[in-house]
Parts: structure tokens; C-alpha cells; sequence
């Protein structure tokens, strides 16, 4: 058997690994809570979590075009980026699925051609990093411009309050 028809029959069965693998990058409640509430009504957050890797998971196996990527894995950047989590910790969690991988495959190592479709996945992996690396970009700026806008929005009220900007938008001298 192939480390891609591996893959595609234990699909459930790395999910649910790497689901588990994700959910401990949060704080101890908010990884119980994503492990333990099933319902995507009442856990958004796990839902587009696990939305996410599935899709992952087809495109390293061929089901799914990475191009086609963006939508599933857009939600679960954005949630990262927005919390604390630094750039690296944002996308990383993608990398995880390379040890489950690698974990599963461990006995699987000396067949023939393990070690080149070990690569091609792991390859498949690195190019899904990059296209989570440009959402999580644009995801930073459009917050920083955010930010830069409500402060300019902030300067802006207070300057009218005292007085030094009318209506116009002019500034007083």
C-alpha cells in the first residue's frame, strides 16, 4: 500500500490526531472545549478548525486542488492571527500533520519508495505553508489597518472636541 491510499483510508483517524494536536495550542478551557463540543452551532471555532484540515488533508492527497485551499483554511488563520499567537504558531499547526505522518509511517520506513513519497507529501505540506503564510499576511495587515484607522479616528474626534478641526475638515490655526 502507498502512503497516499494510507492516508486516504486513516483519513479520520489523523483528523481526529491532529485535531487533538491543534486544540492543545489554546489554553487548557479552550482546548477541552474545542475537543470536547461536537456541534458546529455551539463550537464555530472547532468546526472551521476541523474544516480546515480536512481540506488539507484532500489536497496532500490529491482530492482537492491547493489552489482551492484559501476558502477552508482562510477562517482558521484569521482566528489565529486576530488571537495571540505569533506568526509561526498561526500557520504551524499545519506542519504537525508531517510528525502524524511521520509517526503512522515509522514502521513502514524500509519499504520501497517510502522514503520518496514521504518527500512528495512532506513537499505537498511545505507549498500548503506558503499559501497559509500569504492569508495569514493579509489577514496582519488588514488588521494593522484597522487599527491605524481607529486611531486616526480617535486623533480626528478628540481634535474636534478641543476645538482645532471644524467641520471642514480644515485645521484651525
Amino acid at each position: 500500500m502507498n502512503l497516499i491510499s494510507f492516508l486516504k483510508e486513516n483519513k479520520e483517524n489523523i483528523l481526529k490526531k491532529w485535531f487533538k494536536y491543534v486544540s492543545e495550542t489554546y489554553q487548557t478551557n479552550t482546548s477541552n472545549f474545542l475537543i470536547n463540543k461536537k456541534d458546529p452551532f455551539a463550537n464555530p471555532v472547532g468546526s472551521a478548525i476541523m474544516k480546515g484540515l480536512s481540506a488539507i488533508l484532500d489536497a496532500v492527497c490529491g482530492l482537492v486542488d491547493k489552489k482551492e485551499l484559501p476558502p477552508f483554511i482562510d477562517p482558521v488563520i484569521r482566528i489565529r492571527a486576530v488571537q495571540s499567537f505569533s506568526p509561526s504558531e498561526s500557520i504551524g499547526f499545519i506542519l504537525f500533520l508531517k510528525d502524524i505522518i511521520r509517526e503512522k509511517f515509522y514502521k513502514e520506513r524500509n519499504k520501497e519508495n517510502f522514503i520518496k513519497e514521504l518527500l512528495a507529501i512532506e513537499t505537498q505540506i511545505d507549498e500548503i505553508i506558503f499559501i497559509a503564510f500569504g492569508i495569514y499576511t493579509e489577514c496582519r495587515e488588514k488588521i494593522n489597518d484597522i487599527k491605524a484607522n481607529e486611531l486616526k479616528d480617535r486623533t480626528y474626534k478628540a481634535f474636534e472636541r478641543a476645538g482645532l478641526v471644524d467641520k471642514t475638515d480644515k485645521v484651525l490655526q
